[in-house]
């Protein structure tokens, strides 16, 4: 039996809870949730590296302490030198979290956990989505050409692999991005995993 990965789970309890069309995904392999039944599947997948990590990591050690006045001139240097920016409530100094621009990093990433899945074998289904854990940090900024550089990506892995996903979905922590591939569609899910 293969081991579950926190991140299957994750996907699973949270497609269930807002998506009615999902609602009897069970877990699996190729892909990693599947609804045989209606024949649907959703492969899980992260998008990571090692300055992802560091900067998460160096995050939640540093918000530990909630209060704005509680970080070092050397500690929002670091905030900075990673490209964050502290999202805090004027006045009192809470910090709610930080905020990262969308850029060429990101891009490259989620780029190359899409190419990875296109390249895997899947069992047969009607429907096959794919959902790509990106939380890194809240991510703002995502323009028009971000979206169409992305649908350009997956039709290019299309004419290379084939056609295998339908929808391909991005969770950024509160957000889900939902790019229908059929239909070079965007639909954004705010207040997600709340």
């Amino acid at each position: 039996m293969r081991k579950i990965r926190e991140e299957e789970l994750q996907a699973l309890t949270l497609l269930k809870k807002y998506f009615y069309e999902y609602r009897e995904l069970v877990l699996s392999d190729k892909p990693d949730l599947v609804d045989m039944e209606n024949s649907i599947g959703v492969e899980i997948t992260t998008a990571v590296n090692q300055n992802v990590a560091e900067r998460e990591a160096f995050y939640r050690n540093k918000m530990n302490d909630k209060n704005i006045r509680g970080f070092s001139k050397v500690d929002i240097q670091k905030f900075e030198q990673y490209g964050l920016s502290l999202v805090h409530e004027k006045g009192n100094g809470r910090i709610f979290g930080l905020s990262r621009m969308f850029g060429t990093e990101e891009k490259e990433l989620i780029f190359k956990a899409i190419e990875k899945k296109y390249k895997k074998q899947y069992q047969p289904l009607k429907i096959l989505d794919l959902y790509i854990f990106f939380r890194q940090f809240f991510i703002e900024g995502i323009s028009k050409d971000d979206l169409q550089g992305l649908f350009q990506n997956i039709h290019q892995y299309e004419n290379i692999y084939g056609k295998i996903f339908d929808k391909i979905m991005i969770d950024f922590y509160s957000e889900l991005l939902i790019l229908d591939v059929n239909n070079d569609s965007v639909r954004v899910i705010t207040n997600y995993n709340e």
